[in-house]
């Protein structure tokens, strides 16, 4: 999407009765482009609406308005106020307004109810437009990445769903006999041993051994094996 994702509207419920409506579009395009340096418009929509404006602003014509800048630390979302600077260089005390910052963003959501468990692909899941101003996480942004992943959790039907939420499928599932390699140079040794975990390719997991009467850790391996990390 190339075109400028902004919707400007407006609550014009505390603002002065005889303010100039240019004014406040005026103020609201110069917050929308502020947000733009966070949000890029190919990923994501701002809504601004202006909840409160000062009446130093009937006197404030268009052209003396140059921009904003947020009175805030972070990134502005949610209840904002912002600084509007005026050309005159003069920072009236009064110069500053209040707005609603809602922000969405196009993401994977699941079409129907997923199960904690159940094994994951994309055709579970299409895009939707999702308002995520009071959300926050590392959100899964396509849905290719679902694949060879289940269900951490339940998931609902359209919400979207943070890698936190989502597991590998495991080669090794805890309780399986598993084959594990202890490597010191050139000497290889094997050590048949019970996994105390799952895990899958790359996880670290616990293994204990009859043989030896000890418990290891060792990295779960693609072909199922396991290589020796320390013992316990």
């Amino acid at each position: 999407m190339n075109l400028l994702a902004a919707i400007l509207l407006f609550n014009f419920i505390s603002l002065p009765a005889n303010a100039d409506k240019a004014i406040e579009e005026v103020v609201v395009g110069h917050i929308t482009s502020f947000m733009q340096q966070y949000y890029p418009v190919d990923e994501y929509r701002v809504q601004v609406e202006l909840r409160r404006i000062p009446n130093f602003f009937e006197t404030v014509q268009n052209h003396q308005i140059e921009g904003v800048q947020f009175r805030g630390n972070g990134i502005p979302s949610g209840y904002s106020v912002f600084d509007v600077n005026l050309n005159n260089r003069v920072r009236n005390p009064q110069s500053n307004v209040q707005a609603f910052i809602r922000i969405k963003r196009h993401l994977p959501v699941p079409t129907s109810r997923i199960v904690s468990g159940d094994m994951l692909s994309a055709s579970q899941f299409t895009t939707a437009w999702v308002d995520i101003t009071r959300q926050s996480g590392n959100f899964i942004t396509d849905a290719q990445d679902f694949e060879g992943k289940v269900a951490g959790r339940i998931l609902r039907e359209g919400v979207p769903v943070r890698a936190s939420e989502l597991r590998r499928i495991p080669i090794i599932q805890a309780g399986e006999l598993v084959t594990m390699i202890y490597q010191q140079g050139n000497l290889a040794i094997q050590v048949q041993g019970v996994a105390r975990q799952d895990g899958a390719a790359g996880d670290k997991i616990r293994v204990h051994s009859e043989e030896t009467r000890k418990t290891y850790t060792a990295t779960v391996q693609a072909d199922g094996t396991l290589v020796w990390n320390n013992t316990l």
